[in-house]
């Protein structure tokens, strides 16, 4: 039996008060229906963890990987999901970005030689999925080991690669760290320098702010100097 569309988004929007079962968003489940609504059916399958999983495999088996499907599979965590999805890590000899996604909440157990690969990629969605893996791999790894893995992505010319490596060596606190920063306050963009800024901000060690005062004295970038001071100051 065909369920029709405004029914469906009648009982997902009525999911506070009533949730749908598996079985009845399983059969809700259309690849003839509209892309947001099957994707709001995936997501609904994958909170429901376990039991999702068994459904959201029977309707792969049924319709292919859809990109939905895929993306419900991650938020399964479920470990058999895990597996299903690193056997298709790659399509046709490329990697599936969608199975990157997907696997992000697995990033602190995923291989590190497997992160750097996907980093290693040239496009800037594999890049960014692989950070959203390191930031959950990064505790596991060492400053320098951390750096080592970074320094290309730093210096990037897409600025949201750059911010989004920031965010993730802003957690620590050594040296090597803020140096690594501030190499990108020196020789990025505006923007990823605005964000190295404040980032070494919120470091807030006696660290950051020394590196704070190397950058006061050796900028030459007026913009940047002024807002290292503003930022020193908030320290102070």
């Amino acid at each position: 039996m065909i369920i029709e569309e405004n029914n469906i988004w009648d009982t997902i929007n009525n999911a506070k008060k009533t949730k749908p079962s598996a079985e009845w968003l399983q059969k809700a489940y259309d690849p003839n229906i509209s892309f947001q609504l099957r994707q709001e059916i995936a997501v609904h399958l994958g909170q429901l963890s376990q039991v999702g999983w068994i459904k959201i495999k029977d309707l792969i088996n049924s319709y292919g990987n859809k990109d939905e499907l895929i993306l419900a599979a991650g938020l399964t965590y479920q470990d058999d999901a895990k597996e299903w999805l690193l056997k298709h890590l790659y399509n046709d000899g490329i990697m599936n970005i969608k199975v990157i996604e997907a696997l992000a909440c697995w990033g602190g157990t995923l291989p590190i030689e497997l992160i750097k690969k996907i980093l290693d990629e040239k496009s800037e969605r594999l890049k960014l999925a692989g950070l959203e893996l390191l930031k959950f791999k990064a505790h596991l790894l060492s400053d320098l080991d951390l750096i080592d893995i970074t320094e290309s992505l730093l210096n990037d010319f897409r600025e949201e690669i750059v911010i989004k490596t920031i965010t993730i060596l802003q957690r620590r606190e050594s040296l090597d760290i803020c140096i690594a920063i501030s190499n990108v306050i020196k020789k990025g963009s505006d923007k990823s320098a605005y964000h190295g800024i404040m980032a070494l901000g919120s470091i807030g060690t006696e660290i950051s702010k020394n590196i704070l005062l190397d950058l006061i004295e050796g900028l030459e970038n007026t913009q940047r100097k002024e807002l290292a001071i503003k930022q020193l100051n908030f320290e102070i």
